[in-house]
């Protein structure tokens, strides 16, 4: 499990990050974040999340889970990459 605190990645600066609908395109990676959605549905098997608005997000290997100040990192097997 990953904990964040007020001084870590969620709270970086906006421009650190690429917008999620980007990151496919982005030549060398990054981070994206997707705010203000609620997740419906953890699929490990198919390694998709179920939102409340549906919309294309692209797959990666990794993928770490906000709520509040606390966030999750899944650990087998969206972390494991």
């Amino acid at each position: 499990m990953i904990l964040f605190d007020d001084r870590s990645i969620p709270n970086e600066p906006d421009n650190l990050y690429i917008v999620p609908t980007k990151l496919a395109e982005a030549p060398n990676g990054g981070v994206a974040i997707a705010r203000s959605y609620e997740v419906q549905l953890i699929d490990v098997a198919n390694r998709k999340v179920v939102r409340d608005q549906p919309r294309d997000c692209p797959q990666k290997s990794k993928c770490v889970i906000r709520k509040s100040q606390t966030a999750l990192a899944m650990s087998d097997p969206w972390m494991s990459g």
